[in-house]
């Protein structure tokens, strides 16, 4: 029988800690990705990622940062009270640059 777990609610520091944990993350894997195509291409391995690998970097971040918005937007209770118009709007300025 499987046992579930109600999670309770994030607060907005817990948000905007695990934000800051998972940039870091994300920043210095990208680094080690980096370091390693940089080491075989010294040796003359050609794996034709620098580019993907610095996009996937940028990519991730945009979306830890957009996701990060709306988790903040939950933990405040803030969507609760916004109007239908104003969360369409707050979407679609997320799904444009994310800051």
């Amino acid at each position: 029988m499987a046992v579930f777990e109600i999670q309770k609610p994030y607060t907005v520091s817990e948000v905007l800690a695990v934000y800051r944990q998972v940039k870091q993350e994300i920043e210095l894997h990208g680094r080690a990705i980096q370091k390693s195509i940089d080491l075989a291409e010294a040796a003359g391995i050609n794996l034709g990622g620098k580019f993907a690998a610095q996009h996937f970097v940028q990519d991730r971040l945009v979306v830890l940062k957009q996701n990060t918005w709306r988790a903040l937007l939950a933990a405040s209770g803030v969507e609760k009270i916004l109007s239908v118009s104003r969360m369409e709007r707050f979407e679609e300025f997320l799904l444009g640059n994310g800051d």
